[in-house]
């Protein structure tokens, strides 16, 4: 868990909710977990003498850099008004009202 923690501890976004294009390759890493369009993750650990060692793969990151890594409950509200959608699970329709 601490490679892709290191990754935002070492170049942290800038406070905004969407990562700015000239952070987003250097960490790619914490983006694939913490990404809030993901809604399946698979993870797979295996203990090699006193290490473990986990892989995840997750069914969706953002591979564009303008897409929010989580949208707020006020963008949330105006998506359910603008899209008739029940919830904000159908997450890319949402960033056109960003």
């Amino acid at each position: 868990m601490s490679a892709w923690f290191a990754t935002i501890m070492k170049d942290p976004p800038s406070g905004h909710v969407i990562v700015e294009e000239e952070q987003y390759d250097k960490i790619h890493p914490f983006l694939k977990i913490t990404y809030g369009g993901n809604d399946a993750v698979g993870c797979a650990v295996n203990k090699c003498g006193e290490k473990f060692f986990v892989a995840c793969c997750y069914n969706y990151w953002p591979t564009v850099n303008y897409k929010p890594l989580y949208i707020t409950e006020d963008v949330c509200s105006h998506c359910k008004k603008n899209y008739q959608v029940e919830d904000c699970s159908e997450y890319d329709r949402c960033f056109e009202t960003l």
